[in-house]
């Protein structure tokens, strides 16, 4: 489990399989802030099992599918 799967639980919960979620709106979901390099790095990002906070969405079936970096970030159904 991982500090970052309330939102995958909140995508999962959408039943829509396209899904752009805000800085805020993503921040309102965790309950924390992201790490500036959330903010920084398209990187941080990526869709890599490796990245805690990729596992957070990935193990609910969704990938990022698009970074607007600071501002948005789409989320793409793969599963479920």
């Amino acid at each position: 489990m991982t500090i970052y799967q309330p939102l995958g639980a909140y995508l999962e919960k959408q039943g829509i399989s396209t899904l752009t979620l805000t800085i805020d709106e993503m921040e309102s979901i965790l309950g924390f802030k992201l790490p500036p390099s959330a903010i920084k790095y398209r990187e941080w990002w990526a869709n890599h099992y490796g990245n805690s906070q990729a596992k957070g969405w990935m193990d609910y079936g969704w990938q990022v599918s698009k970074v607007e970096l600071g501002k948005k970030v789409t989320f793409h159904k793969i599963r479920g």
